[in-house]
């Protein structure tokens, strides 16, 4: 996707968060995990792991002096990653393809681990 910086908006966030992944490499990605080790992936990291449940985004455009601001901001239900942290185990690809899902999430009808509603009282 081609970036529009006259007209910025919530697509031209995710990819400039995309192109975190996409200009610099990995490191740490072991046959069985990947570890959080380069704060210039920190961004896209955040928004991948696999135990994240809940996301909301917000975003706003100002025009100052003639200049589109743009500005995307994104919160999940997990706290930031911190250097050393795992971000995922390597598996086969979602609880579809032999994975398990953890305890309190059961799997859904496109392969994902979902969260079990709590009953409310």
């Amino acid at each position: 996707m081609d970036i529009d910086w006259d007209e910025p908006d919530i697509l031209t966030a995710m990819d400039s968060w995309t192109n975190e992944i996409n200009e610099f490499a990995m490191q740490q990605v072991g046959t069985d995990k990947v570890i959080y080790r380069d704060p210039v992936v920190r961004n896209w990291l955040n928004l991948i792991r696999p135990d994240i449940t809940k996301i909301g985004c917000a975003e706003i455009t100002c025009v100052e002096n003639g200049l589109n601001k743009y500005r995307a901001y994104c919160l999940v239900d997990k706290a930031p990653l911190k250097l050393g942290d795992v971000v995922y185990e390597v598996g086969k690809g979602g609880c579809k393809n032999g994975e398990k899902c953890p305890s309190g999430f059961k799997c859904d009808r496109h392969g994902f681990c979902k969260e079990i509603p709590k009953p409310k009282p």
